[in-house]
């Protein structure tokens, strides 16, 4: 009965991981923002910025500029943040996420025309 269910559940345990919709690309990304985060916390700006600038190149989706960005913002590298969010806002234009981050960016940086152009 027991060795039953534990072929049953090694059955079921790939189509749960499989499941979640999780590439293994998708899994890396998380985890280097896994680790930016951890070096955030401990003030290690220079290693954190060393991973998010490797990363940058391999971003596609809105959700990715944007977990970028965030930690741009978490470090006040708004200038860093500024440059992710406009690639963002040019393959992502109508992303409602993607224009409020930019435009709040824009606004710290106090380039108030071009913040009420992206908001427009």
């Amino acid at each position: 009965m027991i060795s039953a269910v534990k072929k049953i559940l090694l059955l079921l345990i790939p189509f749960v991981f499989f499941s979640c919709g999780m590439t293994v690309e998708d899994a890396s990304f998380t985890a280097k923002l896994d680790t930016i985060d951890k070096l955030i916390f401990q003030s290690q700006y220079t290693d954190a910025q060393k991973i998010l600038k490797s990363i940058e190149g391999k971003s596609y989706t809105a959700f990715q500029y944007i977990a970028i960005s965030k930690r741009y913002i978490n470090m006040k590298n708004f200038e860093s943040a500024e440059k992710i969010l406009a690639k963002a806002y040019k393959k992502h234009p109508k992303n409602s996420q993607v224009l409020a981050v930019y435009t709040w960016v824009l606004l710290q940086l106090e380039d108030f025309e071009s913040a009420s152009n992206i908001s427009e």
